[in-house]
């Protein structure tokens, strides 16, 4: 299966619902392609706008990472603001983590546009912290 992480948390409502279209039109082009998908994204937006759950990252920071574990690859978004992720890089920092030599794609939410890049190096070029968290 493969974890899409994309951004998604923003103050403006409009950027979030476009986030989740965007993510929502990946994921179905690649289930039309047969290939087996979990995004967070696409399982919760409607839930945290429903039930009123927090759309912050460290809200849904252990039930992503409990996915991940599941996942045998990660993508990752190249959605506006996805190196300001803090989800997106506690994502690829925890895949990191968890295979040796993590391998992560990262594609254009339109196009089929994918680069392959090492978790440390995609990690490098994110602005998110000073530090950065532990693998938990």
């Amino acid at each position: 299966m493969i974890y899409v992480a994309s951004p998604y948390t923003h103050d403006d409502p409009v950027v979030v619902d476009a986030r989740y279209i965007a993510t929502k039109k990946y994921v179905a082009r690649l289930f039309k392609e047969k290939v087996w998908v979990f995004s967070p994204i696409i399982h919760c937006h409607s839930l945290a706008l429903e039930f009123n759950f927090p759309t912050d990252a460290s809200y849904w920071k252990e039930y992503n990472l409990h996915m991940l574990v599941r996942a045998d690859a990660l993508h990752v978004l190249e959605l506006n603001d996805w190196k300001k992720s803090e989800g997106v890089y506690n994502e690829i920092f925890f895949w990191n983590a968890l295979k040796h030599e993590a391998i992560v794609t990262l594609a254009h939410p339109t196009s089929r546009n994918k680069r392959l890049y090492q978790a440390d190096a995609l990690l490098a070029l994110m602005t998110v912290y000073e530090t950065p968290p532990e693998a938990t």
